[in-house]
């Protein structure tokens, strides 16, 4: 799980991409305290050769 916050400068999140999962639910916390969440595939996510992949809430699209 990764969360975004009020507390961060902006709504990014970073996943090492060399951990195990199959899919990963980001929540995000604005300053009224809402919460939402999206849950992930793994396989939706964009390819990369790096470790680590870097994703902006807004373009991430909600799965099963």
């Amino acid at each position: 799980m990764k969360t975004t916050t009020p507390f961060k400068s902006n709504d990014r999140i970073t996943l090492n991409m060399e951990r195990n999962f199959s899919k990963i639910l980001i929540v995000k916390i604005n300053g009224t305290f809402e919460v939402k969440g999206k849950l992930v595939d793994r396989a939706s996510l964009p390819r990369t050769s790096a470790g680590k992949l870097t994703l902006e809430w807004d373009a991430l699209a909600h799965s099963g």
